[in-house]
């Protein structure tokens, strides 16, 4: 994984960067593979307080509740 995309990562979740815009980084890293975009993304949501990981279930769950 790229040490780059992980300080970067560090940097948003010292900032209070939200969870959605964090993964959308992630995401955008064409330069990372899937196993390394999955880990920086879990490295993401284990740092991310409990409270805006609720959110952001709740939400997803909101989203999908007539799918």
């Amino acid at each position: 994984m790229s040490n780059s995309a992980q300080r970067d990562v560090e940097g948003m979740l010292a900032a209070n960067v939200g969870f959605a815009d964090i993964e959308t980084y992630i995401e955008g890293r064409v330069d990372l593979s899937a196993n390394a975009k999955g880990a920086l993304w879990l490295f993401a949501w284990t740092e991310t307080d409990r409270p805006a990981r609720r959110r952001a279930v709740g939400e997803l769950l909101a989203d999908t509740a007539y799918d």
